[in-house]
Order: structure tokens, then C-alpha cells, then sequence
């Protein structure tokens, strides 16, 4: 088996329409939980991952119906109404039994508790099924990260619940959630943060009133870095997550070392850059390999910490338009076919 690394190539042959058709056929952008993009995960970590990571890490996969959250506020519906659908919230989850891989519908909230009484790392595949309307009125889907990780010093909290959408500090703009009212009508349904941390808000509150544990969520636990999808006009944010996973199992628990032509420079474990605030650059940095001027332009983001560099890093992925996504998409599902 080779690592992701060996299948990344900067030449810009073959159409990315041609890759997302293959991404298709491996079950990549599905909304489906028993798939072949979720079971790879699993073999991704037996085969990647340290034995550490293999021992501490859980992954789940759910999907959600944005408009049960946001179409009617807060102050209209009482909260039996929300504890009823997290309660109901499934997932799909994969278990090694008997040399396979067996994948079950399972409720999502037990799962985590159950994850967190034994100290595992929460991974979860948190798809948005109507994330928002395209210009013919139509629900897109977007799939992003949501992380729960340990308190080491559990001294009020026994977990951080963190959350990566690869729109980045773009997010900030979008305070907001629209839903359909008909086939060409719609609604613009107010809110004093994005859509998608105000659920992970809702539910980490759900979590913490519904569970023997304490978990911590705040604004400073949402990546907020560069837009990976500004130069992406194809929809392939269901990419972004399978790097992330990727990276993350091999780096959370390690320190690793960029390198260029010109330099090289050492950069914590993710553990240690998450404890440090910096989110942003442990998922940033699982990205450098996909794009030269991006890499250097990140080691001098490590070099100088108290400089901006998101929008120098957010320009070079523009400049690089559809390349950079083909880039990624291309390595990825090479990576994958592999496990066929």
C-alpha cells in the first residue's frame, strides 16, 4: 500500500469532471453512511496509523437535515422539540468482527457517550444534507469534521469538541440559513452566527445536560483559516474531510518536519498545536503537500506567527483555480482505489 503522498502530481492532464465520476463510483460524495468512502477510513487507520491512534481513535459518520434546526426558532419551539431530534439523531458506524468490516444504523449520541467513558478520540463525518440553496432553488449538501478530543486536565471539562468546515474563515460571512418554502420560493431565516456552529453549539449543549460528561465548546474551537474550496466551482467538499482523517491519524499524536527546496522546519504534534490554540495551522498544514507556493508560503506563516498570512495562502488557491482542486481530488481517489 502506498501513502497518500506517493499518488500527488502537479501535472494538469485529464478533466476533474473525469475524477469526480471516479470519486462517485468509490461512494465519495453519497449521502449515505454504509459506503465505501466510510469502510476505507477504517482500513486507512489499520494500515496508516500508528498503533496509539489505532487504540484511541473512533469514527462515526451522520448525516444532517439542517431545516429541523433552523426553520422554526429557538423561542417558537420549546425544547422537547430539540431534545427529541438529537435523540433521534443516527449514525452509521463500521465494526471489525470476524476479519470484516460490518457496518450498523445506530443512534449518534449514545455513541459518543459511550466513546467519550472510554477516553477515545471522536472523528466524525458530519454531513449537512441541505447546507444551502444553489440558483435553481435546489438543497447542496457540504461535508465537514467535527472532532472530540480528551481534556487532559479535566479540571471542569473532560472533552473539546472542535469543528472543521473547509470554508474556513469565510464562514464569518454567511450568519444565516435559507430553506425552501417552494419550488422557487425561499426563506432567509436570521442568526447571530453561522448556521453550522450554532448546531454544533446546540448540540454540544445536548451532549452536556443529556450525558455524564462536560465538553467545551467555544468560537476559538472552529477552524478558521484558509477557504481550501475558493478555487472550487465543482462542489468537491466531500475531499476535504478524507485529507483531514488522513493527517490527522498521522500527526495528532506527532511531531513532523515541512520541507521545500530552499528549507525545512519542524512543527508540533497536532495535540500540542491544538492545545496551543492553533487550529488553524495544524489543519492548514495538512495541506502543503498539494501545492509548492502553498507550502511556503505556510513555512513562513510558522516562521513569523504574530503576521495574518490567510489571505496570502487563500490567494495562492485562487491563483491556481481548478488545478488545485484536481490536485487533491485526483490523489485522493488513486489513494482509495487502492483499498478496491
Amino acid at each position: 500500500m502506498n501513502k497518500l503522498e506517493h499518488f500527488i502530481t502537479f501535472k494538469n492532464n485529464n478533466k476533474i469532471d473525469d475524477f469526480i465520476k471516479k470519486a462517485s463510483k468509490l461512494e465519495c460524495n453519497i449521502l449515505n453512511t454504509e459506503t465505501f468512502m466510510h469502510e476505507t477510513l477504517h482500513k486507512i487507520k489499520d494500515t496508516f496509523f500508528k498503533k496509539k491512534m489505532k487504540d484511541k481513535l473512533h469514527i462515526y459518520q451522520t448525516i444532517i437535515e439542517v431545516e429541523k434546526y433552523f426553520k422554526y426558532t429557538p423561542n417558537v419551539k420549546n425544547d422537547n422539540y430539540y431534545n427529541n431530534i438529537f435523540k433521534e439523531l443516527d449514525c452509521g458506524v463500521y465494526r471489525y468482527i470476524n476479519k470484516k468490516y460490518h457496518w450498523d444504523y445506530e443512534y449518534l449520541i449514545p455513541n459518543i457517550s459511550d466513546s467519550m467513558d472510554e477516553s477515545k478520540i471522536i472523528f466524525i463525518i458530519l454531513d449537512f444534507e441541505d447546507y444551502g440553496l444553489d440558483n435553481n432553488n435546489d438543497y447542496e449538501a457540504h461535508s465537514t469534521v467535527l472532532l472530540f478530543l480528551p481534556e487532559n486536565k479535566k479540571k471542569y471539562f473532560n472533552y473539546n469538541c472542535y469543528y472543521i468546515n473547509s470554508h474556513g474563515i469565510n464562514l464569518l460571512d454567511d450568519k444565516f440559513y435559507e430553506y425552501k418554502l417552494s419550488s422557487k420560493r425561499k426563506k432567509k431565516c436570521k442568526l447571530n452566527k453561522p448556521f453550522d456552529f450554532k448546531f454544533i453549539e446546540m448540540l454540544v449543549n445536548y451532549l452536556n445536560k443529556n450525558t455524564s460528561h462536560k465538553i467545551k465548546y467555544n468560537n476559538n474551537h472552529n477552524y478558521l483559516g484558509v477557504n481550501f474550496q475558493a478555487s472550487d466551482s465543482k462542489g468537491i467538499c466531500f475531499v476535504f474531510p478524507i485529507v483531514i482523517f488522513y493527517y490527522f491519524g498521522l500527526n495528532y499524536f506527532n511531531n513532523w518536519v515541512i520541507k521545500n527546496t530552499k528549507e525545512s522546519i519542524k512543527i508540533k504534534s497536532g495535540q500540542d498545536l491544538i492545545a496551543n490554540n492553533q487550529l488553524n495551522l495544524f489543519i492548514e498544514s495538512m495541506f502543503v503537500d498539494f501545492c509548492p507556493d502553498f507550502k511556503i508560503i505556510l513555512i513562513e506563516k510558522i516562521k513569523y506567527p504574530n503576521i495574518d498570512f490567510t489571505a496570502i495562502l487563500t490567494e495562492v488557491i485562487e491563483n491556481k483555480k481548478l488545478l488545485y482542486c484536481k490536485i487533491i481530488l485526483r490523489a485522493i481517489v488513486k489513494f482509495m482505489l487502492q483499498f478496491k
